[in-house]
């Protein structure tokens, strides 16, 4: 997401007509940078769509929102990709017992 964020802010940036909108975009483009975790990914996305979805003209420039994705209880194969580096295991996901259903 923040690759995505990032390619929006690029788009943007050719786009903004006041140096109002040239400056918040300059912050969040600081913010897209500084992003660690997908709740201020989120934030900065937010920060996005609310201050610049006008000159997005319906392109789907922001993606979709981060948001936690459920998981039934099962055996998963993991893949996590780096750049050039990959690394692949399984994790084992386990019905909660204190969980009411």
């Amino acid at each position: 997401m923040q690759n995505r964020l990032g390619r929006a802010v690029t788009i943007l940036a050719s786009e903004v007509r006041t140096e109002e909108d040239r400056q918040e975009l300059d912050r969040i483009a600081r913010a897209v940078a500084q992003a660690t975790d997908d709740g201020s990914l989120n934030r900065v996305r937010s920060d996005l769509v609310g201050g610049f979805a006008a000159y997005a003209g319906g392109r789907p420039i922001f993606g979709p929102s981060i948001a936690a994705t459920p998981a039934p209880a099962g055996t998963y194969r993991v893949t996590v990709r780096m750049g050039a580096l990959e690394s692949t295991s399984q994790i084992t996901v386990r019905d909660d017992p204190l969980s009411k259903r």
